[in-house]
């Protein structure tokens, strides 16, 4: 008697999540290469710079992991989860701190379509930021259930707003935005500017994880 060939199985859900993170490497890539064309340089000074390149690696990483999850049936490593967790939380906050702080400081509608719809940043600002929350939030699976997962999401950007600080307060770097140039304003707005960041980072650390809960 010949013996019946197992049925290939997979969840619907990791196919479109697969899908969805080879769009953001093939996105992030074309972003920066549209920035590193038009300016000459990375920018690696500038949060969504270092928010997108980390996507793109993490992205990339996703992809094999997935692949591995369908073949093998293993879950995301929880460290992995922890990353992909951070990476699309800096997303997140580079879309709304665009949206809430940069494009409205230039002005209505000029902001919006300098920030947000023109070369580079039409996907570094916009488009790449939601294709991460959506794919997180909607087709991704992790094991996100611990109480300090929404803090260690947060460390990357308190990682980068201490080195930027730092780097502004030696006078290496300036800025590149508003609330990190240091000699341009109070103490206390600073320290301001860096408590509502941090803490907005963490509120919306923990809005992804109440998204994820209900789909």
């Amino acid at each position: 008697m010949t013996k019946k060939r197992k049925r290939f199985v997979y969840d619907k859900r990791d196919a479109v999540a697969l899908a969805l993170n080879l769009c953001l490497v093939i996105l992030e890539i074309k972003g920066m290469a549209i920035r590193i064309s038009r300016h000459g340089s990375f920018g690696v000074e500038y949060y969504t710079q270092d928010s997108n390149f980390l996507m793109l690696i993490v992205a990339a990483m996703a992809c094999f992991f997935i692949l591995r999850k369908i073949i093998a049936k293993k879950d995301f490593p929880r460290w992995f989860s922890i990353l992909k967790y951070a990476a699309t939380l800096a997303l997140l906050v580079t879309f709304l701190v665009v949206v809430c702080v940069l494009a409205p400081g230039i002005g209505f509608p000029k902001g919006y379509q300098l920030m947000v719809f023109t070369g580079a940043m039409y996907y570094t600002h916009f488009v790449c930021p939601i294709l991460a929350v959506v794919c997180f939030c909607l087709f991704e699976k992790h094991d996100l259930n611990r109480k300090n997962d929404a803090l260690l999401a947060i460390s990357y950007t308190l990682l980068y707003a201490v080195v930027l600080l730092i780097l502004n307060i030696l006078r290496v770097v300036h800025g590149p935005y508003p609330f990190l140039m240091v000699y341009e304003q109070p103490i206390w707005a600073s320290i301001l500017w860096c408590i509502t960041i941090l803490g907005g980072a963490y509120v919306l650390a923990l809005l992804l994880k109440y998204l994820r809960k209900r789909k």
